[in-house]
């Protein structure tokens, strides 16, 4: 039921976090400038649980080249070592010909990109052997996390949650720096909604996703109109988000967001991935799904207020709000 509560585990287990970290270029609107920052959003969503004092880990993959090691590592990233010979994936998010500061509109390429997350690569970052999971939230950058891999997780995780927009994003096989690939998608996979509990769904995605296939799977749609936190309507020059919740049995729930100043609305980057790190804060402490929800938008209207990843002392006194308070 939409309302009733997730029974947290009992001791809470670490959630683990699935995708690429990443090199970053940020390129934003309204004379901003170009910004070369940390990305991925498994690195965007342990900002947050961090925050909110929810214990993670990471399966992850990055080069010998990952600019956010030794001295440069933020204390909430867990040390990384280079996985093979391949440099870290780098994303670029190109917002300069958006005119509208709310919207979530960019081009996007890919100048690198890191190895597959193959089962035995996430096995070998758990402390557990055989691996156990509790919460999984598979959140690839784009498509490092195979269908053979989601089934993997599927057996071996209690409650798995996905960001669709990994999962339909495409690149070639040979990229360069001096040759960038243009960012393409395609339809999730039918066979992937089995695998998956809470499947994350964006504007920029929904065309991909097949929510007949999703109800018939039992896999539960949490779908950010407008993006996440930029607006299905605008009020007062604020972004006012909302997050569609499409059940299995067809019913359908709308849960507004809070309104963000268009003047406080820097960055949309990452909002996503904070929106979901409050999803699993909110299930993980026992909330119904629209509780949860709100959580998560509370997480993502925080987000957008910084280029990048949120820096240390932005977060904590409106994460304790929420965790202590469900929303705020």
């Amino acid at each position: 039921m939409l309302g009733a509560a997730t029974p947290p585990p009992t001791p809470p287990s670490p959630v683990c976090l699935i995708g690429h970290c990443c090199h970053d270029t940020l390129v934003l609107r309204n004379g901003d400038g170009h910004h070369r920052v940390l990305g991925g959003s498994v690195a965007y969503m342990a900002r947050f649980l961090h925050a909110a004092d929810v214990p993670y880990h990471l399966a992850t993959a990055v080069g010998a080249d990952f600019a956010f090691a030794g001295a440069a590592r933020p204390a909430w990233l867990p040390p990384l070592a280079p996985t093979g010979k391949l440099p870290t994936t780098h994303y670029v998010n190109d917002f300069s010909a958006t005119r509208n500061a709310l919207a979530d509109d960019r081009e996007e390429h890919v100048r690198a990109r890191c190895a597959d997350l193959t089962p035995a690569l996430i096995a070998a970052s758990l402390p557990s052997s055989p691996p156990v999971l509790d919460i999984a939230c598979v959140v690839p950058i784009v498509g490092e996390v195979s269908l053979p891999t989601l089934a993997w997780i599927r057996r071996t995780a209690r409650l798995v949650l996905a960001d669709a927009q990994g999962l339909v994003r495409r690149v070639p096989a040979s990229i360069s720096p001096t040759s960038p690939a243009r960012v393409e998608r395609r339809a999730i996979d039918p066979a992937a909604y089995a695998c998956i509990d809470f499947l994350k769904v964006g504007d920029a995605e929904a065309q991909y996703v097949c929510r007949a296939a999703a109800a018939t799977a039992g896999c539960t749609l949490l779908v950010t109109h407008g993006g996440s936190p930029a607006p299905v309507h605008a009020r007062a020059g604020r972004a006012v988000p909302e997050c569609e919740i499409c059940l299995p049995d067809g019913s359908t729930v709308i849960v507004p967001g809070f309104a963000v100043p268009a003047d406080k609305c820097r960055d949309p980057t990452g909002c996503g991935d904070a929106f979901l790190a409050g999803v699993v804060v909110g299930l993980r402490r026992g909330l119904g799904v629209a509780e949860a929800v709100r959580v998560g938008h509370s997480f993502g209207a925080l987000n957008v207020q910084h280029v990048g990843i949120p820096p240390d002392g932005a977060l904590p006194p409106l994460l304790l709000g929420v965790v202590e308070g469900g929303v705020v």
